[in-house]
C-alpha cells in the first residue's frame, strides 16, 4: 500500500486554496487542488485520495451536493467540510449526508486543521487495511476448507479401493 498520504481539496477561494495546498505539502502530503468540482469518478478513482477537505458554499455547485457524489463513488472516504458560516442549515445537512467533521473557517489554527484531517486519513488508511486484512482471511478460510474436502475425499476414495492400511489415515 502506499505511504504518502493523498488529500483532494476543492474550494473556489484561491487564497485559501493556496495556503491550505502549500501547508499541506510542507506537511508532506500530496495535494490536488480544485478551484471547481472535478470529473470526480475520473480522479477518485485516479488520484485515490485518502481525504476530501471541500468548502461547503461553491458557486458552480452545493458542497452538499458534492459530498453525496463523493459518498456515492467512495462511501468509506472522510470527506471534511468547510464553511465560513457558523449558523448554517448545510452544515447539519453535510453531516446527514456523511461528512467526517465541520471546519469554520477562518480558522483558529492550521496545525488543527492538520491534525484533524491526518486523523482522518488515519482511520481511512487503517479501514483499508483492516478490509484487505478480513479479505484475505476470509480466502485462507476458503481454501483450508477446500483442503479439508479434498483430504476427506482422498480417504474415502483410498478406503473404497482399499488402499488405506493405517486407519489414522
Amino acid at each position: 500500500m502506499d505511504t504518502k498520504k493523498r488529500l483532494f481539496i476543492i474550494d473556489d477561494d484561491e487564497a485559501a486554496l493556496s495556503v491550505l495546498t502549500t501547508y499541506f505539502e510542507h506537511c508532506g502530503l500530496e495535494v490536488f487542488a480544485f478551484r471547481d468540482p472535478p470529473d470526480l469518478k475520473k480522479e477518485l478513482k485516479e488520484k485515490d485520495p485518502h481525504a476530501v477537505l471541500l468548502d461547503i458554499v461553491l458557486p458552480h455547485a452545493s458542497g452538499v451536493e458534492i459530498l453525496q457524489k463523493i459518498k456515492d463513488i467512495k462511501p468509506r472516504i472522510p470527506v471534511i467540510m468547510m464553511t465560513g458560516y457558523t449558523n448554517d442549515e448545510r452544515r447539519i445537512e453535510s453531516l446527514r449526508k456523511g461528512a467526517y467533521t465541520i471546519l469554520t473557517k477562518p480558522f483558529d489554527s492550521f496545525e488543527e486543521v492538520y491534525h484533524v484531517v491526518n486523523n482522518a486519513m488515519d482511520h481511512y488508511i487503517e479501514s483499508l487495511k483492516t478490509t484487505e486484512l478480513a479479505r484475505r482471511v476470509e480466502e485462507t478460510q476458503r481454501l483450508e476448507k477446500i483442503n479439508i474436502i479434498e483430504i476427506d475425499f482422498l480417504k474415502s476414495l483410498q478406503h473404497m479401493i482399499g488402499e488405506a492400511e493405517d486407519p489414522a489415515f
